[in-house]
């Protein structure tokens, strides 16, 4: 076939980094394909802004949140609204142009368990895991609860995510190993809404959907694994477990690589001691491929977020140095995939000799 054989390697063009702070961590990178600026929170509870293109720096949101920021989200249908949460239940809704914020009056019961937040499609309904609550509200009111969603999960929710394109399902996820899926749309108690629950069996700690019409949600768990559940049965696909004791998943992405639509995971990893390398790979439920790209010289400590531009011929990458990479990838040529191929085999025969440890959880 047309089809590069598994464990092809891109090249890499590092075009260079912007350097965000070097005494402070980038905590998470997100991208608005529609004002061209990449949102990047850190842990000096700021939101700095950046050109998608080129990284260059545009400035920081004026209002700092008092506390750690827990996540970000740019508004699907106004281009330059960003919203944000932090540690104190406080929510900042801010106008990017001006880099100003004003505080939402939302009423958090327990603050410094609001982990996440998202906006549906539509761009008005904004989505809050309170402890283990979740919690709807109309941005034109912000100051008055749509709906409270009650005894779902049994510990604190870690994400909410909506459906990319079917804005009245929402997922949830939660340190109780359940994924939650809610049909918003319907009517009555609590339990009509839901849908579908996925147990993991361990704690989920980030949700992505993938498939060609975000048909599986995907969660990554504290220990490292990736599970898939289909939103059309409501069955477990399979999980991926911990590649090696030094791997640590960052992401999941879905789109196409080498012209065919793919699940793509990114993980961390040390190599020969040194943090802040990257390796690609595309996945099914039940099986990581060879990577097919590594991604390395542009940090010198743990990577925490990563964004796919342009159908993943750019990437940018953040974490705890403080910089942000662009990096440009190529297909490869004909003596990278057998040179890769033959690395493959070598790691994964240097993995099966090593004697395996028991996992601990205590």
């Amino acid at each position: 076939g047309d089809r590069p054989m598994a464990g092809v390697q891109y090249h890499l063009h590092h075009l260079g980094k912007a350097s965000h702070e070097s005494d402070c961590y980038v905590f998470q990178l997100c991208v608005s394909h529609a004002n061209g600026k990449i949102a990047a929170s850190n842990s000096k509870h700021t939101i700095k802004l950046y050109n998608k293109d080129t990284l260059q720096y545009l400035g920081e949101c004026k209002k700092k949140h008092q506390t750690e920021i827990r996540d970000i989200c740019w508004s699907p249908t106004t281009p330059d609204t960003l919203v944000s949460c932090d540690g104190w239940g406080t929510v900042l809704l801010w106008d990017t142009r001006q880099m100003s914020g004003q505080n939402l009056p939302i009423h958090i019961n327990a603050k410094e368990l609001l982990f996440s937040l998202d906006l549906a499609g539509c761009g008005n309904i904004l989505a809050l895991g309170d402890n283990m609550d979740t919690v709807l509200y109309d941005l034109r009111r912000p100051d008055v609860e749509l709906r409270r969603i009650e005894e779902f999960h049994t510990d604190e929710i870690t994400k909410v995510r909506f459906h990319p394109t079917q804005q009245n399902i929402l997922c949830t996820s939660s340190e109780d190993s359940l994924i939650n899926v809610l049909d918003l749309t319907k009517e009555g108690d609590d339990d009509d809404l839901l849908m579908w629950v996925f147990n993991t069996s361990n704690p989920v700690n980030n949700l992505f959907f993938c498939g060609d019409q975000g048909e599986c949600v995907v969660g990554l768990t504290t220990c490292e694994e990736v599970v898939f559940g289909s939103l059309e049965s409501g069955e477990m696909l399979g999980s991926l477990n911990r590649q090696s004791d030094d791997s640590y998943v960052i992401s999941c992405h879905y789109g196409p690589v080498f012209g065919k639509n793919e699940v793509v995971i990114f993980s961390g990893t040390k190599l020969e001691g040194v943090e802040g390398n990257m390796i690609m790979q595309t996945a099914i439920p039940q099986q990581y491929s060879p990577p097919v790209a590594l991604f390395q010289g542009g940090h010198s400590d743990m990577i925490r977020s990563v964004v796919c531009l342009d159908e993943m011929r750019t990437l940018v990458t953040a974490g705890e140095d403080g910089n942000l990479c662009m990096w440009k990838t190529e297909p490869p040529t004909q003596a990278d995939k057998e040179r890769v191929m033959r690395e493959h085999e070598a790691s994964q025969a240097s993995q099966a000799a090593k004697p395996k440890k028991k996992y601990k959880p205590y």
